[in-house]
Order: structure tokens, then C-alpha cells, then sequence
């Protein structure tokens, strides 16, 4: 039954064609020209880009021509190892000679460093006060377990009492005499 409908239908359509027949007017003959004529503009303005594109390549070139043409002046050579790709030079006897100057004044530096460094004194200062003896002139003092604001208080001392200073650091830390006990300068008098 289908292949009947369908073998029918094919018949009509070739009918139709045949019948069918329509001459193109003079505006889809003119809008055809317009068409074409356009699909050639674009057709020269790509040609004219590849053009530009391919001086483009050929100044590219010669800039790369004139670049390995330097390399080789200098007989420089391009290396591939395994391990590293770089660029090795051939080095005249008087750049060698200057290079293990070099060499040797940065070795000389270094132990001119490395002496300087072992020579140093420690950075913290310690003022030593005349006068041993001070007392708390605030309502209280945070005794700490070091020279630090946010260590460790260890004691609260109230006014008046007496302590005994070791030394003061330039940081205006104290530490109290024989103990590892620490107070701010700015609390104690004389």
C-alpha cells in the first residue's frame, strides 16, 4: 500500500514539474548580477589580503635571515642537549682571562663577608644604668618572662615597689637583676 501512495505521489510531482515552467524576470536577472558581482569584490579584497599577507612572510624572513646571519658572524652556534637548550658561545682567550678574574674577586668578596660576618657583635645593645635600684611608679607593672609586649606575664607588681635592674635594652626593656624577669623602662622611677 505504501509503496502504491508513494509511487503515485513521485508520478504527480514529475507531472507538476513538466507544467511548471517559469522564465526569470528581468529584476531576478538583476539582482543575480548584483549578487555575482559582489561574491567577485569579496573574491579580489581576500586575494589582495594573501597578497599582503604574503609580503608580510617574505619581510618576516629576511628579518630571521638577518638574525642567523649575525649568530653565525660571531660564531655563535645553537646547541640541543638533553638537558638544556640554550645558545653557547665561542669565548676569545681575553674573555676567559676576565672571567676568572672575576671569578676570583667574588670568591675574595665572599670570604671578606664570611670574616666581617664572624666578626660581628650581636645587634641588641645593652645600656647599663648607673643606678641599680628603681621603683614601680604606676598602680601596677606586668612583670614578663621576656623583652617582649606580647609575652608572658609572669608577676603584677603594685606601686612603690622596689626592684633591681640588670640593664636596659635600647627597645626600653629591663631585665631584673639575677632573673629572667623583664619590665617596660616607662614604668619604673628612680
Amino acid at each position: 500500500m505504501k509503496l502504491i501512495i508513494s509511487f503515485l505521489l513521485s508520478i504527480n510531482i514529475l507531472i507538476a514539474s513538466e507544467s511548471n515552467i517559469v522564465k526569470t524576470s528581468e529584476l531576478e536577472l538583476f539582482l543575480f548580477k548584483v549578487g555575482f558581482e559582489s561574491l567577485l569584490k569579496d573574491v579580489d579584497i581576500t586575494k589582495h589580503k594573501s597578497n599582503l599577507n604574503e609580503s608580510e612572510v617574505e619581510k618576516l624572513n629576511s628579518k630571521i635571515e638577518i638574525i642567523m646571519e649575525e649568530l653565525y658572524k660571531d660564531k655563535r652556534v645553537l646547541r640541543d642537549d638533553s638537558k638544556n637548550i640554550g645558545i653557547t658561545y665561542n669565548i676569545d682567550e681575553d674573555v676567559k682571562k676576565e672571567i676568572s678574574i672575576l671569578k676570583d674577586e667574588v670568591s675574595l668578596l665572599k670570604n671578606q663577608i664570611n670574616k666581617l660576618l664572624l666578626n660581628k657583635k650581636p645587634d641588641v645593645k645593652k645600656v647599663v644604668l648607673n643606678i641599680q635600684e628603681y621603683k614601680i611608679k604606676v598602680n601596677s607593672a606586668n612583670i614578663r618572662a621576656r623583652a617582649f609586649p606580647s609575652s608572658e606575664i609572669i608577676e603584677i607588681l603594685p606601686k612603690g615597689t622596689l626592684v633591681s635592674v640588670e640593664y636596659c635594652n635600647k627597645f626600653g626593656w629591663c631585665k631584673l637583676k639575677n632573673e629572667k624577669k623583664f619590665v617596660s623602662r616607662f614604668l619604673l622611677e628612680k
